[in-house]
């Protein structure tokens, strides 16, 4: 356990030392709000200025990672010879998708995809998932939760303008790849929902044990990857224990952790998994 903290808090830092929202990014946002901008107001200046010197965009990137966490995915991209950029709250405050510095930032890197690039997404799951149904509200009461909490408002906005960017994505001829656990209810929330019946985007249940997860944790991939790319990412329910002298919480097999600490560590790709992107995006987009 020590051991896994211990790379997972390196890759934490070192993701931290990169380079974050560009300084001229901050200025353009600075002079029509900032950070200061009322949540409702975001989006729509966002998309105003960004469309203002869409022209001026080159399209130079091969993939776009938000909510890249410790950056597995992208390093794995980036050693393949692609170029692209991450993009997480948690190694910069100014790569915020609900402020306007960082939903311009993800904008202009959204234009900045080639065709048949890719955009990988992963929401966080707080305020989606099943284990926290009893605060969030979302499935009993509505998909839009208990709002009266400023996670779940926060969690909505980044929905909505994740929404906006992929859909933007889509129109330019860019893969889309989102990952949530089978459990959330972030795949009925309107802005998603809308984004799947313009693009048509597959739902696919793969298990993340499969690829070296200590836990199941079957999830769900909203992509639209064309399916013979998606072969590698679709892995069935596994069957293997966990490493020899764990003590594991009771589950319905008794082989796999169900929750506790050990569940927190599955927040972060496996290479295994990483390396399945990789060959997904090599299969659909072979002359990239």
């Amino acid at each position: 356990m020590k051991g896994r903290m211990t790379v997972l808090l390196t890759c934490c830092l070192a993701a931290a030392c990169l380079c974050t929202v560009p300084p001229e990014i901050l200025a353009w946002a600075d002079a029509h709000g900032g950070t200061d901008l009322h949540p409702d107001e975001v989006m729509p200046v966002a998309s105003k200025l960004v469309w203002s010197r869409a022209a001026e965009i080159s399209q130079d990137l091969d993939f776009f990672e938000i909510g890249s966490g410790c950056e597995r995915l992208t390093r794995t991209l980036t050693s393949a010879g692609r170029k692209g950029k991450a993009f997480d709250k948690r190694r910069h405050p100014s790569e915020n998708l609900c402020k306007l510095p960082g939903l311009l930032w993800a904008a202009v890197c959204t234009l900045r995809m080639k065709a048949s690039s890719l955009l990988a997404a992963a929401p966080g799951c707080n305020t989606w998932g099943a284990p926290a149904e009893y605060h969030m509200q979302r499935r009993h009461v509505s998909v839009f939760g208990n709002e009266a909490r400023e996670d779940v408002r926060e969690a909505n906005l980044f929905a909505i303008h994740l929404g906006w960017l992929i859909t933007l994505a889509f129109m330019r001829k860019v893969y889309i790849l989102i990952e949530q656990p089978r459990g959330s209810a972030f795949f009925n929330f309107p802005a998603i929902t809308s984004f799947m019946s313009i693009s048509g985007a597959n739902k696919l249940l793969t298990y993340m044990g499969a690829f070296g997860q200590v836990c199941q944790k079957p999830t769900w991939l909203l992509t639209t990857l064309p399916l013979h790319a998606c072969a590698g990412l679709i892995r069935q329910q596994p069957r293997t224990l966990i490493a020899p002298g764990d003590v594991h919480h009771k589950s319905k097999n008794k082989r796999w952790w169900a929750s506790g600490k050990k569940m927190k560590n599955t927040e972060e790709y496996t290479q295994e998994y990483c390396d399945a992107v990789e060959v997904a995006l090599q299969h659909a987009s072979p002359g990239l």
